[in-house]
């Protein structure tokens, strides 16, 4: 039987935006261009508590990804999956702890396609059977980290973030 070729997304998705579009445009390029995906999967991680680096809960964070990731999987017509993920602050058994809560299995029956851009996440999954990493461009260089200074600011993010995000983040803030 043919192995599943597994895209994988980690994240923490910390307020989501433009650079997180690109990331998910960079993925279906690689579906049509380099080679097709059967299934896109996205790990959420969730902080052990809500902090000023982790504002958003892990569903908060899957309802602002959620629209983007879902337009890349319909335009490469495959499944969308996402798991919360707990940070076990474990890199070397990080791939393990993902491979449990999504149920894959590396080599056996899926081959995991890994775009990931983040140092921590590339070096938990070096040389790692089962897996290929894929680099992402990181052309927009607001980062989460930003985009939240600016929103705690009272800065409008708009032209920053995807369209849904000002809206949804007035809602949590009403």
């Amino acid at each position: 039987s043919k192995m599943i070729n597994q895209g994988l997304v980690i994240g923490r998705f910390q307020l989501v935006g433009n650079q997180h579009v690109y990331l998910f445009d960079q993925i279906v390029e690689y579906h049509f261009n380099k080679e097709k995906l059967d299934r896109l999967n996205v790990a959420i991680e969730v902080a052990d508590n809500v902090n000023a680096r982790d504002p958003f809960s892990g569903a908060e964070c899957w309802k602002m990804i959620k629209p983007i990731a879902q337009e890349a999987a319909n335009k490469m017509k495959i499944p969308l999956d996402y798991r919360l993920v707990d940070d076990i602050h474990d890199p070397p058994n990080y791939p393990k702890h993902i491979e449990r809560i999504f149920g894959f299995k590396p080599n056996m029956e899926d081959r995991i396609t890994l775009f990931s851009a983040t140092e921590y996440t590339n070096e938990s999954y070096k040389n790692k059977k089962g897996y290929k990493l894929v680099h992402p461009e990181e052309r927009v260089n607001q980062h989460s980290t930003e985009l939240r200074k600016l929103c705690v600011r009272g800065i409008s993010l708009e032209g920053l973030v995807p369209e849904h995000i000002p809206k949804f983040l007035e809602e949590r803030n009403a």
